[in-house]
């Protein structure tokens, strides 16, 4: 059903994904600079290089080339001291988001205690606090304006992080959730985000979703292509 939702809309999202119809002047900047940015950026070799490693530890549930990237320049354009990151995704949204600046802290919520991500992550472990509770996560994160990724939510994580990122879409903050097509945790949680939001806006091409929230910024929903 994802799949054929996708199909369906691919034409307004190829649109919006250039530009037409978004009267939005950050919108149209965040679509086109960043979004849909096809630059080469200087982390993209040790991205994919650090990717391939994780498609050879774990073949399922790796984000893919263009899904790492575009965490990577999202995190960029925001450029976050501190992120917040529910499920690992075998370690590569967290590589993506870590490549930005050496200055960044994450603190990364992993109950599955995954083997590929803890390898992966090896040369950022000491700017990475890592959780099996997601209670003890949240608890624990403090920032003015959160940065949050999610990757994946087991049934059992799920009441609590959802709360978490209900009342995250309240504040100004961007939440990046990975895997909506892959993961029935992650496709629900990106429905009642948007769901709980008053203002700012969402970006999604039905794999992957960008909410930026902001009080200054009117409710809008964006489709773009990737």
């Amino acid at each position: 059903m994802e799949r054929l939702k996708r199909l369906w809309t691919a034409f307004s999202r190829y649109r919006s994904g250039k530009g037409f119809g978004v009267h939005s002047p950050f919108a149209f900047n965040f679509i086109l600079k960043v979004l849909e940015e096809r630059c080469p950026y200087y982390a993209y070799p040790d991205i994919e290089e650090k990717r391939k490693t994780a498609e050879e530890l774990c073949p399922q549930g790796v984000l893919t080339r263009k899904e790492a990237r575009l965490v990577f320049r999202v995190v960029n354009h925001f450029n976050p001291e501190k992120i917040l990151q529910a499920g690992s995704g075998c370690g590569v949204s967290a590589v993506s988001a870590l490549s930005v600046s050496a200055h960044s802290t994450m603190w990364l919520c992993n109950p599955s205690g995954d083997a590929t991500a803890y390898h992966l992550l090896k040369e950022y472990s000491d700017r990475i606090n890592f959780y099996k509770s997601a209670k003890a996560c949240f608890n624990d994160y403090q920032a003015d304006k959160p940065f949050v990724v999610v990757n994946s939510v087991c049934e059992d994580e799920y009441p609590l992080v959802s709360a978490f990122i209900k009342r995250t879409v309240q504040r100004d903050c961007v939440i990046i959730i990975c895997n909506i097509v892959r993961e029935p945790s992650s496709r629900r949680l990106w429905k009642e985000t948007v769901n709980a939001m008053t203002a700012g806006m969402s970006f999604t091409n039905g794999k992957i979703g960008v909410i930026v929230g902001h009080g200054k910024l009117p409710l809008m929903h964006y489709s773009f292509w990737l």
